[in-house]
């Protein structure tokens, strides 16, 4: 089971010093790292709240959690940069203090209006929620996942409790403590039990028997599924669509799906015919019509539409998804953005980025250090 571990309690009101900038555009924000501090920009390269944190998350539901005063360092145990010290707030697009609290000890972030706290002594122990007064709507869990169309997967093993809860901490799934679970998605969880997969409808009911070694959400009304270490997929009836033959699968996109085979990707419909040939080395899911893809001959990365041709010929080091019409590219070591015709709207100058999001929509959460 998939659960994200956050961690907030008792809040308050505040302000911050800083003083907000005056007409930017900010139906778009992406968080950006620069010179070890975190801030935020919109598309025009133009600052929204200057680099001055020192770990941030992005914006969700209008917040987004940043901590104040703690020390960026490397960690030779984890590899990678941490921080340590600080207190961790809630700031909105302003960068006023909306949320705040001495026992938040690590970042969280909303989503639908909730947001995932752990709390008890040294802020461990039990998992609950906050809404965005502060107020704690649920507590007592042992795991907990995020809300998706109103219902959370969460457990209670003292009780032997399982299944999932609505936004005020009620019980609206039970199911036997026997499963592991995942959170909802058009309208169908995964399930494991003894090592195998399945599905449940929003009633609880076994829709789906739990036979396959793996499995995916529900995407575009169909869910990859694995057998003998082969992937395919099948409809919402539990009905195989397209037959498990690759190696390794996506989700489907914009009506495409990546697909490996003989250890190449293309990208196949949902009737299962070939629409890309296989032909990459490492891709990424459509959107906006508008995937990117890695060659294996030199190893750049550009960008191709959904007949399979260039639109941007491969001469980054790397592309990202592309959310909202952007996508991060990387050239030696720095980040920047293009937009879907390929122009470099912003020059890579950054040291980690997040997708340009609509900040006041829910957003998932994206781990940055």
């Amino acid at each position: 089971m998939k659960f994200i571990y956050l961690f907030l309690v008792f809040l308050f009101l505040a302000k911050c010093s800083s003083t907000p900038k005056v007409g930017l555009d900010t139906s778009l924000v992406a968080m950006v790292l620069k010179d070890r501090k975190y801030g935020f920009i919109n598309p025009k390269g133009e600052y929204v709240i200057e680099p001055q944190y020192p770990l941030a998350r992005p914006f969700s539901n209008g917040l987004a959690c940043v901590n104040i005063g703690g020390v960026r360092s490397f960690n030779s145990f984890l590899g990678k940069e941490t921080v340590s010290g600080g207190k961790y707030v809630f700031i909105d697009l302003s960068n006023n203090k909306v949320i705040e609290s001495e026992l938040l000890a690590f970042p969280s972030s909303f989503y639908e209006n909730m947001a995932l706290i752990e709390y008890g002594e040294n802020n461990k122990g039990k998992y609950g929620y906050i809404n965005k007064k502060g107020e704690l709507v649920a507590e007592s869990f042992d795991a907990l996942s995020l809300f998706e169309d109103g219902l959370a997967a969460a457990a209670k093993s003292n009780e032997e409790l399982l299944g999932y809860i609505d936004t005020l901490g009620n019980w609206k799934i039970k199911l036997e403590f026997k499963y592991f679970i995942e959170e909802f998605s058009e309208g169908f969880a995964l399930i494991e039990e003894d090592k195998k997969c399945g599905f449940i409808n929003k009633q609880g009911q076994v829709v789906i028997q739990p036979t396959y070694d793996k499995a995916t959400s529900f995407r575009e009304g169909v869910a990859a599924v694995s057998i003998d270490g082969k992937y395919g997929f099948i409809d919402k009836n539990g009905e195989v669509v397209i037959q498990p033959t690759y190696e390794n699968v996506s989700s489907f996109s914009d009506g495409l799906c990546a697909v490996k085979l003989n250890n190449m990707w293309g990208y196949i419909n949902k009737k299962g015919e070939v629409k890309i040939d296989f032909k990459f080395h490492n891709v990424r899911d459509f959107h906006n019509g508008c995937a990117a893809v890695t060659t294996k001959t030199s190893g750049k990365a550009g960008i191709i539409s959904k007949l399979g041709q260039w639109i941007v010929k491969p001469t980054f080091d790397n592309i990202y998804s592309f959310k909202n019409g952007y996508a991060p590219i990387v050239n030696n070591g720095k980040l920047g953005y293009i937009n879907t015709n390929g122009e470099v709207i912003i020059q890579p100058q950054f040291e980690r980025v997040g997708f340009f999001i609509k900040p006041y929509e829910s957003n998932k959460v994206m781990t940055a250090n």
